[in-house]
């Protein structure tokens, strides 16, 4: 996806499409960051692949597929504050940040690097 590392998934063939839209609202907000975004079970689940493999942001599927620029307006701000809870900054990724702490993830659930 437009050179980035960034993994999509979806519990229904039908939903890649999606899964892959809301990667690219990421990446286009968040360049250079390495996001997953699944669907499944009714959210939609992205994670920084960076800070945590099981934990992350999660939206309501039904809240926010109704239209699109309220998917873009959620999947944005879910991402923005997901990198404000590792202490990273909006915007494009910095090589070389280290995440230390995630608010609200425990540290032993933190990749480590």
């Amino acid at each position: 996806m437009r050179g980035y590392h960034v993994i999509t998934e979806a519990e229904h063939d039908c939903d890649d499409f999606l899964a892959k839209r809301c990667a690219e609202y990421l990446v286009d907000a968040y360049p250079g960051h390495p996001w997953h975004i699944a669907i499944r079970g009714g959210v939609l689940i992205i994670k920084h692949m960076n800070i945590s493999n099981s934990h992350g942001a999660v939206l309501h599927y039904k809240k926010v597929v109704h239209d699109e620029n309220t998917l873009k307006k959620g999947i944005v701000f879910a991402g923005g504050e997901l990198l404000e809870r590792a202490g990273l900054k909006r915007g494009r990724l910095i090589e070389g940040e280290v995440i230390r702490h995630v608010e609200g993830i425990p540290d032993k659930n933190l990749v480590v690097h």
